[in-house]
């Protein structure tokens, strides 16, 4: 009797700890890469590199993600794709251009978009949505965005049972700056 109620206490031990453990050994996995990684919670998204935090962005709203079992994908494809700005170069040495662009001419973060949606290879699909919707353009962009993700989802859905389809609202600044920061192939768990 005494020996059942241990296996019982025992079991009951293991499967609490169990999501835990998952999330320890998805982290591990990503941390043996060379490039950062991602953890979506629900009120925070950590950018993590060979397991070292980095930097935390501060999640406003979400909506689906789980809230026991854990999963990781790599990003497959950013929805607006990445800018990217011609650069006039110098075709003959007397050219006073001196480089390669102007200042203006070159990318930064404050290019990126504040509305986006990212396709995981798992055939999940994260949206990710800026706190500020000031103009009826930007209500559009939501509603474009946000009806793609989750046509491309229910499409993704039917030959991929474990796909899931989240969303994380944050301010307009974290937004553009966790854009620059992901690529193709950067893990995320969620």
């Amino acid at each position: 009797m005494v020996l059942l109620l241990l296996f019982t206490l025992q079991a009951g031990a293991d499967s609490v700890h169990a999501p835990q453990l998952t999330l320890l050994e998805l982290r591990l996995a990503l941390a043996r890469r060379d490039q950062a990684y991602l953890e979506v919670h629900g009120d925070s998204i950590v950018v993590s590199i060979k397991g070292l935090e980095v930097r935390r962005f501060q999640v406003e709203d979400s909506e689906g993600l789980s809230t026991g079992e854990f999963s990781a994908a790599d990003v497959q494809q950013r929805v607006p794709s990445p800018i990217v700005k011609l650069v006039e170069v110098p075709t003959e040495p007397d050219d006073k251009l001196g480089s390669v662009g102007s200042p203006e001419d070159r990318v930064s973060v404050s290019d990126m978009p504040e509305n986006y949606y990212l396709i995981l290879s798992d055939g999940s699909h994260w949206l990710v949505a800026s706190g500020d919707w000031k103009a009826p353009s930007a209500a559009l962009e939501r509603w474009l965005i946000r009806s793609r993700a989750s046509f491309s989802y229910l499409s993704h859905w039917s030959s991929r049972a474990s796909a899931r389809l989240f969303l994380t609202r944050l301010s307009p600044a974290d937004a553009q700056n966790l854009y620059w920061i992901i690529q193709e192939g950067t893990g995320v768990i969620y």
